[in-house]
């Protein structure tokens, strides 16, 4: 075997043998002078170029990148090449690189400054997430993507300058910067989801007519943003594109858009007016929801699918109501042409105090009414036969409801969260009570499921966390599905209560509650002469002849007055008063009486004259 020896100088042996680890696939290393900072390279992909693939992470102070090392031009800076280099304060990049890659400077924390080369098209995924001292970078004018993250959480960037090539701005670019003013340039045609979205300090942006697409929650949490003027070309406007913008006091929706989204504007609490253009065809899930200051939705006249009536937002026919402007205070009354209320068409309309239903209504979509905070009473119309999801949730001050008799489904979570609801009256005909539909109501005490009821939906107990929930009345057989109605210790002073004809139960316990079987509606069972159904529906004990409805007088300053309690809206309670209480046809009603209080007690003074003895009574029917 024959050998060949070739003599090098001492630094030729050093770079053939990091040339020889390089073409192995191995980095070699590279320590920048006069710093800590140690570079790892590998093979640039040709023979005379170089990426920089990695850095130590305790690389501390300014970096001057190195165009050349080990003879080679340092061309490319390779994904996450200086990622949580968390100490690093400045960086120059060579004008010889010619791409960075993802998450290239990723969580550099204290770095302030970045010199980008002429040579890049792209800034690419996270590139620079995080990188919350960074207040300046000049975007090179060969750069025509943004990617997605790139300057997300650079709480100090301020101001940046976006170069005229730039065609696309991806998902979440600037998320959370501390941009104050933004011009987008003339050739942009797209913004991606999130890409300004809680830039909390921006407060004006050039949006560009080249601009086709805008993402969802494109500038969501921009909350000083106070004006923004849309593109001529814009057809949607997109999911919660505008969310909690709550300096923005007006928006001019370009004749282009057919169709705004869901929460679009929702939380705008500036916004005072709002016009639909004549091309738009859709609008769907409560896009103008938290507008506090909104009191009026407009509608050019020439639009073919919706209207204005009264400032509020209909279909074309003025039959179904699409949106309320949730800045208006007080009552609504509807015209009795409307027949629908669509999906989250008062959703959070948290001023909203009373409503007149229509006559005609056969319908009320889901989450309608949600969050409607100071909506106290409401009477639904007969005609109604479909509540959607959700209609009536967290309304947290609503008292009593009495469903109307077409109703055969209480859906899913319809009065979940309804916190101060104390009467439900559930019509005969109700064949199925949904998942969660009175969890969270919390001063219900007592319910009556009619003998038509038949199942509870698979999943969830409609009754979850109604703790103060201490009588179940069936009037018929033990529904299907009971299985999801197991009753665990938070419902510990509860009793079902079954008649005797009926089949399914068990007794002394179903389902994990007390449970217990009495004759009939009528029955008595602690003998207080009040029935069964009675004290179910005044809410006291059926079981306990000493919780019962009380009526008392009291005399003060000759001023004479009758107390009763407890009170229930459904029920119809009268004040009789006789001379001879032998007489049981002596007693006559006191009908100009006026009472006031609560449901735990009513009073009223009887005034007029007092000869001799009178006695009184307080009567207690079922309306």
């Amino acid at each position: 075997m024959n050998l060949l020896t070739i003599e090098v100088p001492q630094k030729s042996i050093l770079f053939l043998v990091m040339a020889i680890c390089l073409n192995a696939g191995h980095g070699a290393t590279f320590q920048v002078e006069g710093t800590n900072i140690v570079l790892t390279y590998q093979d640039g992909g040709s023979p005379d170029t170089v990426a920089i693939s990695d850095c130590n992470t305790d690389a501390s102070g300014e970096l001057l990148i190195p165009s050349i090392i080990g003879g080679k031009n340092v061309t490319s800076i390779g994904d996450r090449a200086f990622y949580d280099c968390d100490q690093l304060t400045s960086v120059v990049i060579p004008e010889t690189v010619d791409e960075i890659g993802e998450w290239a400077f990723f969580r550099c924390y204290s770095l302030a400054s970045a010199s980008l080369p002429d040579n890049i098209t792209t800034i690419r995924l996270n590139t620079f997430r995080y990188c919350r001292e960074l207040d300046s970078i000049t975007i090179p004018d060969s750069v025509t993507t943004i990617g997605e993250g790139a300057f997300a959480g650079c709480s100090k960037l301020s101001e940046i300058v976006i170069p005229t090539n730039v065609t696309s701005i991806g998902s979440s670019a600037f998320h959370f910067a501390g941009l104050t003013s933004v011009s987008l340039p003339s050739g942009l045609t797209d913004v991606g989801y999130l890409a300004f979205g809680y830039c909390q300090k921006l407060t004006e942006i050039y949006i560009p007519d080249t601009v086709l697409t805008i993402g969802e929650s494109a500038f969501n949490g921009c909350r000083l943003l106070e004006d923004v003027r849309l593109p001529s070309g814009l057809k949607v406007i997109s999911e919660r594109m505008f969310e909690y913008c709550e300096s923005l006091t007006s928006v001019d929706i370009p004749n282009t858009v057919e169709a705004i989204e869901t929460r679009a504007f929702a939380g705008c609490s500036k916004l005072e007016t709002i016009h639909i253009p004549s091309n738009v065809t859709s609008i769907e899930g409560a896009p103008f929801a938290q507008c506090t200051s909104l009191t009026s939705i407009t509608v050019a006249i020439e639009n073919l699918a919706f209207s204005s009536i009264g400032g509020v937002l209909f279909d074309k026919n003025g039959t179904t109501l699409i949106g309320y402007p949730s800045g208006r205070t007080g009552g609504y009354s509807f015209d009795e042409n409307v027949t629908a209320i669509g999906d989250l068409a008062f959703y959070r309309c948290t001023n909203l105090t009373s409503i007149v239903f229509p006559q005609n209504l056969n319908s009320i979509g889901a989450s309608a009414f949600a969050y409607c905070t100071s909506l106290t009473d409401l009477q639904l119309p007969e005609s109604l036969i479909t509540i959607g999801r959700g209609g009536f949730s967290d309304c947290t001050s609503l008292r009593i409801i009495e469903l109307p008799g077409g109703l055969t489904v209480v859906s899913e979570e319809l009065f979940r969260g309804c916190s101060s609801l104390r009467e439900v009256i559930l019509p005969e005909g109700i064949t199925n009570i949904g998942g969660d539909a009175f969890s969270y109501c919390s001063s219900l005490s007592s319910i009556i499921i009619p003998d038509s009821m038949n199942q509870f939906d698979e999943g969830s107990n409609p009754f979850s966390e109604c703790y103060n929930l201490k009588n179940i009345t069936f009037e018929g057989d033990a529904p299907t599905s009971s299985e999801e109605l197991f009753f665990d210790d938070q419902f510990a002073d509860l009793t079902i209560y079954f008649y005797e004809s009926a089949d399914g139960f068990t007794e002394p316990e179903w389902l994990g509650a007390h449970s217990y079987e009495v004759s009939g509606p009528d029955a008595d069972s602690d003998g207080d002469n009040f029935g069964h159904r009675l004290e179910t529906l005044l809410g006291t004990n059926p079981r306990d002849g000493s919780d019962r409805a009380k009526a008392w007088l009291t005399l003060e300053n000759d001023n004479l007055k009758i107390h009763y309690a407890p009170h229930r809206e459904h029920l119809n309670f009268s004040v009789q008063e006789t001379t001879d209480i032998s007489d049981p046809e002596g007693w006559a009603n006191l009908d100009s009486l006026s009472f006031t209080g609560d449901y735990d007690e009513q009073t009223a003074e009887i005034s007029g004259p007092r000869n001799g003895s009178t006695f009184y009574r307080v009567s207690v029917t079922q309306k």
